[in-house]
Formats: C-alpha cells, sequence, structure tokens
C-alpha cells in the first residue's frame, strides 16, 4: 500500500483499514471481488475491530476478579437451577429495563460465576458494567468518608449500565 494511502487512513482512524489493506486488496484480486465487496470487506473488518476494541475496553473497565462465561458453567451441577431463567437474563433486559437481580443460594454454588458471566453478557451487548464486593465497596466508602470525596465514589457506581455486588451475605459487621 502507498504510504500516503496508509498515512490518509490513520488520521482517518482507520487503523483496521491501514492493517489490513494489502492482505484484503490481494485477496479480492484472487478472488475477482467487485469494488464494493472490497470496500465492504474493509469497512466489516474496521467495524468489528472496533467492536472488539470496545468489548475488551468494557471488560477491563469492569474489574471482574476472573472471566467466567455462560457456556462454560455446569448447569447438571446445579440441577434445581432454572436453566431457561439465566439464558433469559443473558438477553440482559433487566438491564435496559433498570431492573435488579438477585442471586442467592449457599457458597459454592456458582452465584459468582453466574454473576460474572451475565456482566460479560451486558458488556457484549453494549452495556458499561461495574464489579466488585460489598466488602470492597464498603471499604471505598469508609475511605471516601475520611477523605470528603463519599459523593465522587457514589457517582463512580451510579454511572455503568450494572453494577454487580458480589457477596453480600459475607459482609463483616
Amino acid at each position: 500500500m502507498s504510504s500516503a494511502l496508509d498515512t490518509k487512513l490513520r488520521r482517518l482512524r482507520l487503523a483496521h483499514m491501514a492493517s489490513s489493506f494489502e492482505a484484503q486488496n490481494a485477496e479480492s484480486i484472487k478472488h475477482k471481488h467487485s469494488y464494493l465487496e472490497f470496500l465492504t470487506s474493509l469497512v466489516d473488518g474496521e467495524l468489528e475491530s472496533r467492536d472488539n476494541k470496545g468489548l475488551q475496553k468494557r471488560i477491563k473497565s469492569a474489574h471482574f476478579p476472573t472471566l467466567k462465561t455462560l457456556e462454560e458453567f455446569n448447569f447438571d451441577f446445579q440441577p434445581k437451577l432454572d436453566v431457561k431463567l439465566v439464558k433469559t437474563l443473558a438477553s440482559c433486559d433487566f438491564v435496559e429495563k433498570n431492573e435488579n437481580v438477585i442471586l442467592v443460594g449457599q457458597p459454592g454454588t456458582g452465584k459468582t460465576h453466574l454473576s460474572i458471566a451475565l456482566g460479560i453478557k451486558a458488556c457484549e451487548k453494549g452495556f458499561d458494567v461495574r464489579f466488585t464486593t460489598v466488602q470492597e465497596l464498603a471499604a471505598r466508602l469508609r475511605g471516601a468518608h475520611a477523605d470528603h470525596s463519599v459523593e465522587d465514589v457514589i457517582q463512580e457506581y451510579l454511572e455503568p449500565d450494572l453494577v454487580v455486588l458480589d457477596e453480600l451475605g459475607f459482609t463483616p459487621c
């Protein structure tokens, strides 16, 4: 690719197009794609790259302690769990409706796994998510009270579309 075109694509913040232009051009020549097919492929690649970067950014800013997915969850381990309900929750309609979801159960039953997995589904759907434990939130608020920044901490937890509070039952007195 000419360095002039590369420079222009990068100035337009089309980094994926700039990095994939040569290979996509060769592929289009090989398969005799039309100009429109070639351009569509370049734009699709750019959009996919941006979507992936956005997802990775949302997942990173969510502060998940680990990455867990619904696909990894062993529903056979929890036979009483309503699989249909969990899959309905994965649509994230509850986030759009500003509804709460509370997962209740004994330790080791998969509540954290499911809450992280639902949080990741929300990230995939473009929602901003914040994961924390109740203990971490309480500690942040205590510290914020000491330096008079409580409003800032509260605002930090009001900004995301979804806040996942884990370990509610383990809050020390």
